[in-house]
Parts: C-alpha cells; sequence; structure tokens
C-alpha cells in the first residue's frame, strides 16, 4: 500500500527524520488560513496524490503571497486532488536521494544513496539481521539507521526520499517521500 506524501512523513518524524514544516488542507478546506498558520511567506504546494509527475502536471507549486495559494490550491481541486500539502520552502545548499527498497530478484532490501541523477552507491540488507545495520551502519549517509528502523518496524517495501536536502545550518531535510507498505 502506497502511503499519501503527508503521511509518509508523519512515519518519517516517527523515526527521528527531519522534514519540512507543512498543514494539509482537505478539498473545500480555507487553504488562505492553512498558509497563514505556518506563517511563511516562501511555500510548496504538493497535491497528494499517487501519481508519478506531479510537478509535470501542476501538481507541485511554488507560492510566495496567500493569492498565489488560494489560485493553486483552486488549480489542484479543479484537477481532481482532494488533499493540498502546504509546506515550507526551504534553502537547500546540496541534494541527495536516499532509499530502501526490496528488490524481488535478490529477495532483500537494497539501500541506495547518491547525487540526484547520478549513479548510487548500493548496498544490500541482511532483512533477517539483527535492528542495526551492517557494520554499524553507513556513517556517511544520513538518517540510514532511521530508514532501516522505519523499513523493518513498519513492514515496508519502500522507504525514500528524493531529495533529502541539506539545509544551511547543515541538516538534512527529507524534502519528499515515498513509502510503500507491504501488504
Amino acid at each position: 500500500m502506497v502511503l499519501h506524501e503527508y503521511e509518509g512523513k508523519k512515519l518519517f518524524e516517527k523515526y527521528g527524520i527531519l522534514v519540512p514544516r507543512g498543514v494539509l488542507i482537505l478539498k473545500g478546506e480555507d487553504a488562505g488560513k492553512a498558509y497563514r498558520t505556518l506563517d511563511r511567506w516562501q511555500t510548496v504546494l504538493k497535491g497528494q496524490t499517487h501519481e508519478r509527475g506531479r510537478m509535470e502536471k501542476g501538481l507541485v507549486r511554488f507560492c510566495s503571497s496567500e493569492d498565489e495559494v488560494l489560485a493553486a490550491v483552486k488549480n489542484m481541486w479543479a484537477l481532481g486532488v482532494g488533499a493540498v500539502l502546504i509546506e515550507e520552502k526551504l534553502e537547500v545548499a546540496e541534494e541527495r536521494e536516499l532509499s530502501i527498497a526490496h528488490d524481488e530478484n535478490l529477495g532483500q532490501p537494497v539501500l541506495e544513496y547518491g547525487p540526484r541523477g547520478a549513479d548510487k552507491e548500493r548496498h544490500v540488507l541482511d532483512i533477517h539481521a539483527d535492528a542495526d545495520l551492517p557494520s554499524a551502519g553507513f556513517p556517511h549517509i544520513p538518517y540510514s539507521q532511521a530508514f532501516w528502523n522505519l523499513y523493518r518496524r513498519e513492514k515496508a517495501s519502500v522507504v525514500a526520499a528524493k531529495p533529502l536536502g541539506r539545509i544551511p545550518d547543515s541538516s538534512w531535510v527529507a524534502l519528499d517521500v515515498r513509502v510503500a507498505l507491504e501488504e
């Protein structure tokens, strides 16, 4: 079962993985009030759908005023989206991708990490091993143990942050997430 992004981000927070502050609004709710509640003038609006390519479909919008937010949300609802996540837009110094996904051919989960659009380092993980990652984890990979804990404890088949962004204080934040749970 693939979770909506806002549901996945709740799980990320549960495991100590930073995500942008956000407010979920359902169709018909006051988008202006949600924008004012967030109290950030630069925001990212994300239509909550399982479809890939949300940016190309107009379901991810960058807004910097309440009027822009209202227009973007109205447009997303017209496209059939029932919920929109309004998040703070963060200044990002660099981006990486991090995921753990079950590999059908190997019968094991594989951790992938690296720059967006480039080759990733790959590590086959032993689902039958103890709760810690092999060799005390991967200290150079932000949140590797937290991803592993989420993957194992929530019985996930995919846990991904694409991208994972480093913000000016050097923290890493999961900007866009995908979580699929075993059915």
